[in-house]
């Protein structure tokens, strides 16, 4: 696989950690209830959807992008294959149950 697109897959990494420090920030300031609930769901809980939604729509694209290359890639390293395959279900649905439910 090319520089450019490797670049690219850290890329979204990164933005699966900046997904994880949004959410457990709000988690954890919602937990001690110092702010109001309103407040906190205008400043974090939003932000960290919509950056959901978009590491989808964006791993979407470059999944397509990559085409054979990522299929070989993932072949290769079974450890990028579970991150991004279960790590991204398990964000979805950790998110979707820790915001919406409780």
């Amino acid at each position: 696989m090319n520089q450019k697109l490797q670049r690219q897959w850290h890329l979204l990494a990164y933005f699966f950690v900046a997904y994880v420090l949004i959410s457990s920030s709000y988690r954890i300031l919602k937990a001690v209830t110092i702010f109001d609930l309103a407040i906190l769901k205008s400043f974090l809980l939003w932000p960290s959807l919509v950056l959901l939604c978009a590491i989808f729509l964006f791993s979407l694209w470059l999944y397509q992008k990559s085409g054979k290359e990522w299929k070989m890639y993932m072949q290769d390293k079974k450890f990028v294959r579970l991150f991004f395959f279960v790590g991204f279900g398990l964000a979805i649905v950790l998110a979707v149950i820790t915001d919406y439910v409780i």
